[in-house]
Formats: C-alpha cells, sequence, structure tokens
C-alpha cells in the first residue's frame, strides 16, 4: 500500500503544479479559439463589403452595356458613314467642277 504520506505529497505537487499549468494552458487555447473567431468575423464583415461593392459595379456594367450598340449596329453605322462620305465626295467634285465652269464664265464676261 502507498503511505499516507507519500499520497499526500502527491497530491499536494498535483495541486500546486499540475493544476494551475493545467488551468493556463487551457486559457491559453480557450484565448486562442477567442482570437481567431473575432479574426474571422473580421474577415467575413470585410468580404462581406467587398462582395456588396463587386455586385454593385457588376449591376452598373450590366445596365451601362445595356445602352452600348450591338456589334451589327456599329457595323451598319460605318457602312453608313462611307455612303454618306462616298455622296458628300460625289457632290464636292460636281461643286468643284461647277466652280470652274463659273469662272470660266466670269473670266469671259470681264474681258468682254
Amino acid at each position: 500500500m502507498i503511505e499516507s504520506q507519500t499520497l499526500r505529497d502527491w497530491l499536494q505537487v498535483l495541486s500546486v503544479i499540475v493544476l494551475p499549468l493545467g488551468s493556463a494552458i487551457y486559457t491559453w487555447i480557450a484565448t486562442r479559439d477567442k482570437d481567431n473567431s473575432q479574426h474571422i468575423k473580421a474577415v467575413e464583415t470585410a468580404l462581406q463589403t467587398k462582395i456588396a461593392e463587386h455586385a454593385s459595379r457588376i449591376d452598373r456594367l450590366e445596365s451601362d452595356m445595356a445602352h452600348v450598340p450591338s456589334t451589327s449596329a456599329v457595323t451598319e453605322l460605318l457602312s453608313d458613314l462611307k455612303a454618306m462620305q462616298a455622296t458628300q465626295e460625289a457632290a464636292h467634285r460636281e461643286m468643284h467642277g461647277m466652280r470652274l465652269a463659273i469662272n470660266r464664265i466670269e473670266d469671259f464676261l470681264l474681258k468682254k
């Protein structure tokens, strides 16, 4: 059997060293878990804010893109512009010809 003095010594060592040490380890682990939980909540809040910002930007882009002409519309506009440019160049050539004719008539009349 174990002597009562030895048992008392072991119980005293247990109460003086092991229990406070175990308590300190438990407190350290619980505090770390609390800090981690706070950090995770902060990260979640930041992510939710960023996601809301991105969702808002995507909504604005989608509404802006609704007003942008399609590729076929831009191609049609370019072909219309080329046709207008060709018409304008033809009118310019005709006006140049008329200007030359008017200049000849003026010269003829001025020489008379």
